[in-house]
């Protein structure tokens, strides 16, 4: 919208003008001049006057231009990011992640069984994954209630952990119990560097950027599905 040398120009109250524009761009195109005004305490002039310094010849233009651009931005950041899935499953042929499913997989011929765990959007791919792993013969079951108490689990039980950041404090708990049963840990994150990933035998991490949309975490789940899916038929074979 402006330049940072521009910026560094304003008076104090065209910095309040310009602080509210930018923490209210979703009302602002639906505001009057006098409501704008009112809000930071200045006179419609001053406001006319910002809005020509921005370039713009009336405050109507400037709604109109300035919800254009909200539409634009939107849009933009809401297009799915197909490129950086492709890529990051690419990479499920290399080296590193070769010796990680093989590292899973010794812990998962050792198995008598197989707990798949997650909440939210990860706790749906924990049911996908245990079916998956049960319809080639190894006996699993998925939680998604990270208040469920576990009792006998067999001799030689694993827990696989989807967790897009690895951070979830139920989710640890969760895993910090498993361990006092003795199951082995198979972590599936986005990244090696968090607390669920140190609590682990292996982690395999996939490196996606997390995408939320206010609070929501709508990070794409297709490389752990690829992970899963890769484990499912390598232990298959």
């Amino acid at each position: 919208m402006m330049e940072p040398e521009e910026i560094k120009y304003f008076s104090e109250k065209e910095m309040r003008i310009y602080d509210y524009i930018n923490k209210n761009s979703d009302k602002l195109p639906y505001m009057t001049i006098r409501e704008v005004a009112d809000e930071v305490s200045v006179s419609t002039t001053t406001i006319l006057n910002f809005i020509k310094k921005m370039g713009y010849p009336n405050y109507s233009s400037f709604k109109y231009e300035y919800k254009i651009k909200e539409k634009k931005e939107k849009i933009k950041g809401d297009k799915y990011d197909f490129k950086e899935v492709i890529k990051c499953l690419d990479k499920f042929d290399s080296t590193f992640y070769k010796d990680k499913f093989e590292c899973a997989i010794n812990i998962l011929r050792n198995s008598d069984n197989v707990i798949f765990i997650g909440i939210g959007n990860s706790g749906i791919i924990a049911q996908y994954g245990a079916r998956l792993f049960s319809s080639i013969g190894k006996f699993s079951l998925a939680i998604n209630d990270p208040y469920l108490r576990v009792g006998y689990l067999g001799a030689k039980p694993t827990v696989i952990v989807l967790s897009v950041s690895g951070e979830t404090p139920e989710t640890i708990r969760e895993v910090d119990e498993f361990k006092k049963l003795g199951c082995k840990i198979i972590v599936i994150a986005t990244s090696e560097n968090c607390t669920l990933a140190r609590m682990s035998d292996v982690t395999i991490p996939y490196y996606i950027e997390s995408v939320h949309n206010e609070l929501i975490d709508i990070t794409t789940q297709m490389p752990a599905i690829g992970i899963i899916e890769n484990l499912s038929r390598i232990l298959s074979n």
